[in-house]
């Protein structure tokens, strides 16, 4: 009997001595799928951020480090009998194993998805734009006064009052103030720079400098927005904060729609807009920020939310066939919105300004920028991608032309110039700055000392 027992306790230290080394071996199989060849398969492009790649290798070293010493922690529990103090039941020996299992799959799991890091509950908030359903818009920013921080740094990444980029601001318009609405995507709202250096208040910077110090910028720039939610939000909300001037600069999104609709499958159909906010549970109770520490639990956290979940999000990527070339409904639906948007400026008092676009693709220049830009959000070539901005460019000037409004284009000083962008459309800080600079000379030019020579464009005869 005693010799029974003795042997039960072997085998219960055997199978965790085993158990150990099994999963000791299981993490530096790991180290397969662990690398930057095999996660590469999972991008668009093939392309991996730079500190993608160091986390990569942080996670690498971490399972190496943890498989070797679970190999060795199983041969010395083996060879020294280190759970021989273990009840001899094997019921007892399975539920230490599968406590080593839990806590390995815990650890694992941390270092993994360290490689895409997703945020806490609380860092959800903190870094990124809470948006809410609207029903004159895909989304709209929530009216939360609150400081977007860039990671744990402490450093500002914007301020968001009242729904907008930038400080808050009187809803009516002060005696003697003048009020200049940018309006569009993430374009206008500049998600990669940093503090108030976003380019619109960027213009108002430079205009205080040169005097003209009653003049006050709003920045309605909202990620993801296209033109018919600009319309939308100047008809519902815009119209009561008696801008002067309300300044377009949008085709990117509405790009991304324009090979999807069709007679057929009209924007009505086709356009989807946020069911859910993005942002619930604010604050997190101090339960929900100690399981946060686990990041299994963030995963299962963030699933619902994934489609929205950051502050220059596009929105989500369309699927089908690339295209080599632009199909007519989508150019013919931004033609209209901006004709739209035009008279529905002047039936508010404001005067109407169309700012086309810079961009970064260019003909010819599809192998320097092949890796910065995101052809699968508008699933076109290179050259089909280039006739759409161009198209947008050219349905700005016929609208200008037809309806008698400033029209203005910095295409020759920034397009196709890879210095100033980090993808597509999204300026860097060195491009937002610039940007600025050529748009506030406009508008002390054109807007602001109407009796200097004039080199923007303003037409007054139809097409």
């Amino acid at each position: 009997m005693e010799h029974r027992s003795k042997k039960r306790t072997i085998q219960a230290e055997v199978a965790v001595a085993g158990s150990l080394i099994i999963l000791g071996l299981l993490s530096l199989l790991m180290l397969i799928f662990a690398n930057a060849a095999f996660l590469r398969l999972f991008t668009s492009d093939g392309w991996l951020a730079s500190h993608t790649l160091e986390r990569i290798r942080e996670a690498q070293i971490s399972l190496s480090i943890m498989g070797l010493a679970l190999i060795v922690l199983g041969i010395i529990t083996g060879r020294y009998h280190l759970f021989r103090g273990l009840n001899a039941h094997k019921k007892w020996a399975g539920f230490c194993i599968l406590i080593l299992a839990l806590l390995y799959l815990l650890v694992t799991g941390n270092i993994l998805f360290h490689i895409y890091p997703l945020p806490s509950t609380r860092e959800f908030l903190e870094q990124s734009v809470a948006y809410v359903p609207s029903p004159y818009s895909i989304h709209r920013m929530r009216e939360l006064d609150y400081d977007v921080m860039a990671g744990d740094s402490g450093v500002v990444r914007m301020m968001l009052r009242n729904g907008y980029r930038g400080r808050s601001f009187p809803v009516h318009k002060p005696e003697g103030e003048i009020r200049i609405v940018f309006i569009g995507g993430s374009f206008v709202f500049d998600p990669d720079v940093f503090g108030e250096n976003d380019w619109p208040h960027a213009v108002e910077n430079r205009l205080h400098q040169a005097g003209y110090t009653r003049v006050r910028i709003i920045n309605a720039g909202v990620p993801g927005h296209t033109t018919f939610d600009s319309i939308t939000r100047i008809l519902a909300e815009i119209y009561l904060y008696e801008p002067d001037y309300v300044m377009l600069c949008q085709a990117w999104n509405d790009i991304k729609y324009f090979n999807l609709i069709s007679a057929q499958a009209p924007p009505l159909r086709v356009v989807q807009s946020l069911l859910k906010p993005t942002h619930t549970g604010y604050p997190p109770s101090a339960l929900e920020d100690f399981l946060d520490k686990i990041y299994l639990y963030r995963l299962v956290k963030a699933i619902p939310r994934m489609k929205y979940n950051r502050a220059d999000r596009e929105g989500v990527p369309p699927e089908g066939e690339y295209s080599d070339r632009v199909f007519e409904a989508g150019p013919r639906q931004y033609r209209l919105n901006l004709l739209t948007f035009i008279d529905l400026c002047r039936n508010i008092g404001a005067e109407p300004v169309l700012l086309i676009q810079p961009h970064l693709v260019t003909a010819g220049n599809e192998d320097l920028v092949r890796e910065t830009v995101s052809y699968h959000w508008v699933l076109m070539s290179h050259q089909a991608l280039c006739d759409a901005f161009d198209n947008c460019a050219r349905s700005m000037l016929e609208a200008a032309r037809w309806k008698g409004c400033r029209v203005w284009d910095f295409s020759e000083d920034f397009d196709g110039r890879l210095e100033y962008f980090g993808d597509q459309i999204h300026f860097t800080p060195e491009g937002s700055r610039r940007f600025a600079v050529a748009v506030a000379d406009s508008v002390i030019r054109d807007v602001l000392a109407p009796t200097a020579n004039s080199k923007s464009s303003t037409y007054e005869d139809g097409f």
